[in-house]
């Protein structure tokens, strides 16, 4: 319906549109307190999305420090980088360990007596295509690679031809110009791409005919650099020989050190391997930093402020009460799954402390004792890990919903010692190679165990295996319940309010409708009324034209 447009009161004198205008006020209240409740409903959803991405930003930053590797920092020096240096892993062990390095692992690399010319002189000039082949490897390892060669094909010919083989086992082809300028200037030259004596390289004389046979055949070449592994000692050991790698990059000799052999030592070098509690402190600031944050945000949210009378916009909220409720007491709460074995139970046992407003701190001189006198236990504290009572199973991987706690397992394998079934907490779980894996749904879903066959089957085993979170597995468990995507809290409340905002949204929209409507039929009366006024005027002033001219007469 189209809008009415009019003066007001040119019948009447009766300025009804202020009237109109009044009346729609009173109405576009309801209108008001629609929008005003919308409002409000809004910031307390931009709250939980808030809320919801700080939360997911902390889980991201407990799911990486669950590892006891990240707590377990350790620095290595080097007495001469030069020769041998070395970088730090999982499982380091503190202390000085001395290299010696007799020899370094090379590549095989072998130069053909050479020719005239790379590109004009023909190393096939039979008339017909040539054969050149080469064996790489060595044992049941060796491969033989061979390319035709056509006739007047050239040294640069060749050398694309064997780079560009589909069958090359790994050996680059190269041309050399010794700058003599004479008939064997220039070079092929061919180099392994592996180094360690397993990866030796020689023209295989059997195959090859390039040349006649003779002149592209192993004893035209010679080997400028051998095949070799690395040889070195460890801490003097072994006294009689050589430890050995095909890799000058060793990284199986010292447990968490990958060494880097550069040169050969006439002595040897000491590498020291030192924890490194300054990483540790500032892996632990890091998670009570992050942590505080989250917690002053809630804060900041349900505050009230008696000066200003002004109050947080999730105030009153008990599901927001509930969420602070469950992180503070995560990481104030003893941490009951831990081994008895454990040093510490509690992060106030190794000076972080929970006071005002649920926000922790940090005495650093306990924690740094603690740090000195048992770094693992200190890792333990806050990290995953998991124990088995029974040698055929132990805990394989798992998702950070997994509660903690124990685990009782029972499984079962054939006379082949294939596992064939088993119950993770009395609920049939599923088997996947030597993984019993929980069942869908169940509360221990994301859980898998490995078996180990005992050697006695058939038969069958059950024990326990217990499931232990630190303050970081804790909190990851903690804040994966609570923003699960399908049954956490936040989602929940996110959900609900974004329902609520869109019915408010919907009620605006139609309550604007209904009052255009009645604005429109207040108009439309108002100026009906003012119609039959100007015609009911009109028609007095006829009959008073007609007296007035009936006395004249």
């Amino acid at each position: 319906m189209a809008p009415v447009t009019t003066i007001s009161g040119v019948s009447s004198g009766i300025d009804w549109q202020a009237t109109v205008d009044a009346l729609m006020k009173v109405e576009q209240n309801k209108v008001t307190l629609l929008e005003n409740r919308q409002s409000a409903q809004q910031r307390k959803l931009d709250a939980w999305r808030g809320l919801n991405t700080r939360l997911l930003s902390f889980q991201s930053a407990m799911d990486s420090l669950e590892e006891s590797s990240t707590f377990l920092s350790h620095s290595v020096t080097s007495g001469d980088a030069t020769k041998v240096s070395a970088s730090v892993g999982e499982g380091a062990v503190a202390g000085t360990y001395s290299v010696l390095v007799d020899q370094l692992a090379s590549a095989a690399r072998v130069v053909h007596g050479g020719v005239a010319d790379s590109d004009s002189t023909a190393v096939n000039s039979s008339g017909a295509d040539q054969i050149f082949a080469y064996t790489y490897g060595s044992g049941v390892d060796a491969v033989t690679a061979q390319v035709v060669v056509g006739s007047g094909a050239t040294l640069q010919e060749l050398r694309d031809l064997i780079n560009n083989d589909e069958n090359n086992p790994g050996v680059r082809a190269s041309l050399l110009n010794d700058g003599t300028g004479g008939a064997t200037a220039w070079h092929l030259v061919l180099s392994g791409q592996d180094s360690g004596a397993a990866h030796s390289l020689v023209v295989d004389d059997a195959l090859t005919t390039l040349g006649d046979g003779l002149a592209f055949d192993a004893a035209s070449f010679t080997t400028s650099q051998s095949a070799q592994n690395a040889r070195f000692r460890v801490d003097g050991y072994p006294a009689a020989s050589w430890m050995e790698s095909s890799s000058n990059t060793v990284e199986d000799a010292l447990e968490g050190l990958t060494l880097t052999l550069s040169q050969v030592s006439a002595d040897p070098v000491q590498i020291s391997v030192s924890r490194d509690d300054g990483v540790v402190k500032q892996k632990i600031g890091a998670l009570v930093s992050s942590y505080n944050e989250l917690v002053g945000m809630i804060n900041t949210y349900t505050s009230y402020n008696s000066t200003s009378e002004t109050m947080g916009v999730l105030l009153g909220d008990g599901s927001v009460n509930q969420l602070k409720r469950a992180l503070v007491e995560t990481v104030t709460r003893p941490f009951s799954t831990l081994p008895a074995s454990a040093q510490y139970s509690s992060l106030s046992e190794i000076g972080i402390r929970s006071g005002a407003g649920g926000q922790l701190s940090v005495d650093d001189e306990k924690l740094s004792a603690a740090l000195s006198a048992n770094p693992d236990e200190v890792a333990r504290l806050f990290t995953f890990s998991s124990a088995s009572d029974n040698s055929a199973f132990r805990f394989f991987t798992r998702t950070a919903k997994v509660p903690a706690g124990d685990v009782a397992v029972s499984l079962n394998y054939d006379a082949a010692g294939v596992l064939t079934g088993g119950t993770l907490n009395g609920v049939a779980a599923t088997v996947e190679g030597d993984l019993l894996s929980a069942a869908a749904g169940s509360e221990l879903e994301g859980l898998r165990i490995l078996f180990r066959d005992p050697g006695d089957g058939p038969g069958s085993r059950s024990g326990q295996v217990r499931l232990s979170h630190g303050a970081a597995a804790s909190l990851a468990f903690t804040l994966g319940r609570l923003t699960d995507s399908e049954q956490g809290m936040v989602q929940y409340q996110t959900g609900r309010l974004e329902s609520t905002v869109g019915s408010l949204t919907d009620a605006i929209e139609r309550m604007n409708e209904r009052l255009a409507v009645k604005k429109d039929q207040l108009t439309r009366q108002y100026l009906a009324m003012e119609s039959a006024l100007a015609k009911l005027q009109s028609q007095s002033s006829a009959v008073s034209s007609l007296s007035s001219s009936s006395s004249s007469q």
